[in-house]
């Protein structure tokens, strides 16, 4: 959950890399999946309009040769003569010259006789389409006329041409009528080979159907008629020529072109599925598909090596680079690299390069300052601390107590001797202690009955390593900050312990002790408050010499509480050898 609310550098390397990658595969997959069903779609439609156009001039012209041979043959005379054989035999043979494209040639006469080519004619006589045109022709205009499909006895689904006859004065003397096979002359001049023939629908003036083998036409058995079902009158009512979309009943999508230019207004028109438009192309969705599932775990694998050639120098960078915030100053980062990332590390190992060498000079800088603050505080004796001491001696030699004017002399000129003979900066243990022990005696003379110190060092601790003045001025404090404010009789103790490799020298003493706030400044940078003491050195510079001889993890620990005394640890190496 954290990697994802705050991803590393590797992961939005290959984020960055893999979304535009996978995305640009995507996009350019369906982009050049729908431009191709686009450009295929407008080119077939294209197509079908021009088979359209096609069709209907095919039509058209058969139309007007139909037309024309109606029209001279109505002005036959011997239609109308009274040997009906010979028209019978007229019809026939103009008939036959129609290549069985005209099912049935026929006259009705102005009284409802019926001659023609067919010998079923009686099924039909009376019929009531029959009875609509005789009557249309004997009311209506003179000029011929196209019927609205229907449903014969004799002819079966067909419509009819029909051409009115007129005697020498004009006079009314019946019509002739040219059934057609509209089926079959569709499939001799309706140029359709896109598909089948089924996408082809041809409507009448009153948008009835002249196709029947279209899947949106059906047959009412009871009404003997055609109709048009599942499509939306929009569609039939529209009389645009270009491809429209649209939807049938059922939802699905078609493309429907038509041609409405023919004198008849009849509709010719196209409609197609999507699904079988596109059937041809499916190929392409295919293979976009499967460029798309090789590019997608291709991008994978360039985004997966493109983030690692980018984040693996940075992550040996970064680790070289936690390991000098942790102090190491030695690492250094092996460069193989040609590019920027070359230039990176070489800047780098420079850097570092040149932070160890300030850093050393910083520690010789600082040991020769501790050096020579050293020295300074080796000749700055307090006055205080000889005028009292002095005194003190001065005080037992004028009362005869010769003895202890020996040894309180004796042991300020050991003392002094530790002190300023011995220019080393790390004395073993055992001589700190001795120091202390002199300054201890010095101390208890001064100030009599007031304090008892106990020195209760390990064996193997005395031969240890320590800076030169750490333990005394620990003591000094003891006395003068802890014991001597009290007024009363206390104790200090100075032991050791061996611990985790280290030595831990322990100066406790139970005087006053003190508050929080006084042990908050105690390691910190020095008050500037005078001491009565042998010398004056701050706890804080005695715990910075400690971590700059020693290193972090060695310096003092102070604990403490008012009226609870005070404990001073030290915690040095176990080291024996100042070169260790």
């Amino acid at each position: 959950m954290h990697l994802l609310n705050r991803p590393n550098l590797s992961v939005k390397i290959f984020l960055l890399a893999f979304l535009p990658i996978a995305s640009l595969i995507l996009l350019l997959g369906y982009g050049s999946q729908q431009y191709v069903f686009r450009q295929f779609t407008n080119e077939q439609t294209r197509y079908v309009s021009h088979l359209l156009e096609r069709t209907d001039l095919l039509l058209n012209q058969f139309m007007k040769d139909l037309q024309a041979n109606m029209l001279v043959l109505s002005k036959d005379e011997r239609l109308l003569s009274e040997r009906t054989d010979e028209a019978i035999k007229l019809l026939e043979n103009y008939r036959l010259f129609w290549n069985y494209d005209v099912k049935n040639l026929y006259i009705i006469t102005p009284d409802g006789r019926m001659t023609g080519t067919s010998g079923y004619l009686w099924e039909i006589k009376g019929y009531d389409h029959v009875k609509a045109i005789l009557e249309n022709d004997r009311t209506g205009p003179a000029s011929p006329y196209w019927t609205e499909p229907y449903m014969s006895p004799v002819s079966d689904y067909t419509i009819s041409y029909v051409v009115r006859l007129t005697g020498s004065k004009g006079e009314f003397r019946g019509v002739l009528v040219a059934d057609l096979d509209i089926q079959g002359i569709l499939a001799a001049y309706g140029d359709w080979t896109y598909t089948s023939r089924e996408d082809l629908l041809i409507l009448s003036a009153k948008n009835k159907p002249l196709t029947t083998n279209n899947p949106y036409v059906t047959y009412d058995v009871f009404r003997k008629e055609y109709d048009i079902t599942g499509l939306p009158p929009d569609l039939i009512e529209r009389t645009s020529r270009e491809a429209h979309k649209f939807r049938d009943t059922e939802g699905n999508p078609l493309y429907v072109t038509r041609m409405t230019s023919n004198k008849w207004g009849w509709q010719v028109m196209a409609v197609l599925k999507e699904e079988k438009l596109h059937q041809s192309v499916r190929w392409i969705r295919t293979y976009a598909f499967a460029i798309g599932l090789l590019g997608i775990p291709l991008s994978l694998v360039i985004s997966f090596y493109l983030s690692r050639s980018i984040t693996r120098p940075l992550k040996l960078l970064t680790r070289q680079m936690n390991k000098v915030s942790e102090g190491d100053f030695q690492t250094t980062v092996e460069n193989s690299y040609r590019n920027e990332f070359g230039i990176l590390v070489r800047t780098f190992n420079k850097m570092v390069g040149r932070i160890k060498q300030l850093m050393d000079d910083l520690i010789r800088s600082e040991k020769a300052k501790k050096h020579y603050e050293l020295k300074v505080l080796q000749s700055q004796i307090q006055p205080h601390f000889l005028y009292n001491t002095l005194n003190s001696i001065s005080y037992l030699s004028r009362h005869g107590k010769s003895d202890e004017v020996d040894q309180m002399i004796t042991s300020l000129v050991a003392l002094l001797q530790f002190h300023l003979d011995k220019i080393e900066e790390l004395v073993p243990l055992s001589q700190e202690i001795e120091g202390v022990r002199h300054y201890g005696y010095l101390m208890s003379v001064r100030f009599p009955d007031m304090f008892v110190l106990e020195l209760d060092i390990e064996e193997e601790a005395l031969q240890v390593l320590v800076p030169k003045f750490s333990v005394q001025p620990l003591v000094e404090n003891s006395i003068f900050h802890g014991i001597l404010p009290s007024m009363s009789l206390g104790s200090i103790v100075v032991n050791s312990e061996e611990t985790d490799g280290a030595i831990l020298i322990r100066v406790a003493d139970d005087g006053v002790g003190m508050s929080e706030e006084q042990l908050s400044v105690l390691l910190a940078e020095e008050s500037g408050s005078g001491t009565p003491g042998y010398y004056h050195m701050g706890v804080r510079s005695i715990h910075d010499r400690l971590g700059l001889y020693y290193g972090p993890g060695y310096g003092l620990t102070v604990k403490s509480k008012p009226g609870g005394g005070t404990v001073v640890e030290m915690r040095v190496p176990k080291r024996n050898d100042p070169d260790e």
